[in-house]
């Protein structure tokens, strides 16, 4: 797939007179990836130290485009494809059912010591918290 974006990219630069660091910008904006405007600035600074500025430009322009393409893309595709996210997420869910057992819950209440249970005596003594720890009075 992002092959066929970094092809669409040039075929669009060439036939838009665009700079080969802006299409970079642009690409790196377009697929979302930080990494690969750090590269793309890193290329164009060997090659032409000038061109670097259009590089975060093209990105600044293509990145929010496409968060809210990407963004409607989701919201808008099960419309599209006339599927209920509900049922294709229980046709998942059963299609993956045998391939991992189901977690089982267990409760279990762990027992108090005896050193500890005599050091703070019962739960149910009289007084106030820790009065029976300071001894006969």
């Amino acid at each position: 797939m992002l092959v066929v974006a970094g092809i669409v990219t040039v075929l669009l630069a060439r036939l838009m007179g665009l700079t080969y660091a802006f299409a970079a910008g642009l690409f790196t904006g377009a697929v979302t990836n930080t990494p690969a405007l750090a590269s793309a600035i890193g290329a164009v600074n060997r090659v032409d130290p000038s061109q670097t500025t259009a590089v975060s430009v093209g990105y600044g322009i293509a990145y929010p485009f496409s968060l809210v393409a990407v963004t409607l893309l989701v919201a808008l595709l099960p419309k599209l494809l006339r599927r209920s996210v509900s049922q294709a997420e229980e046709a998942w869910r059963t299609s993956r059912a045998g391939e991992r057992p189901e977690l089982a819950k267990k409760q279990s209440e762990s027992p108090t010591p005896t050193w500890m249970a005599n050091a703070w005596g019962p739960r149910d003594a009289p007084g106030k918290p820790g009065e029976h720890l300071a001894g006969p009075a």
